[in-house]
């Protein structure tokens, strides 16, 4: 279950970095996206609402599955020794970025190295 709920939030932010920045580039999505459910997906996969028919939930593949978790992990690990400090925002992003290869995604148009 611990699995599915980091599953769930990857497929989260998958949605809105989508709704905010990929705009449905297909390109981008289809480096963060996984093409068949497994089951560490369930969750997602219960927890998906449709109105109109239309999935709304993302599912992210494997790689961005383990990005999502290890970055959570890094969090949780390094949260509590900066927490106070004015820059949070920017310690963790650079944190991340010293820590994952968050260039999974081949995209012309979106540029990670300059975007994040």
């Amino acid at each position: 279950m611990r699995n599915q709920t980091k599953n769930y939030i990857g497929g989260f932010v998958i949605k809105k970095l989508n709704t905010t920045f990929f705009k449905n580039c297909t390109t981008c999505l289809i480096h963060i996206c996984a093409t068949s459910i497994n089951n560490d997906l369930q969750l997602t996969v219960a927890k998906n609402y449709n109105p109109g028919g239309v999935k709304l939930l993302k599912y992210p593949n494997v790689l961005f599955c383990n990005l999502v978790k290890n970055s959570i992990k890094l969090i949780r690990q390094q949260l509590s020794t900066i927490c106070y400090h004015n820059n949070l925002k920017t310690q963790l992003i650079e944190m991340l970025k010293e820590k994952f290869n968050i260039k999974i995604i081949k995209c012309p148009e979106h540029i990670f190295s300059k975007n994040f």
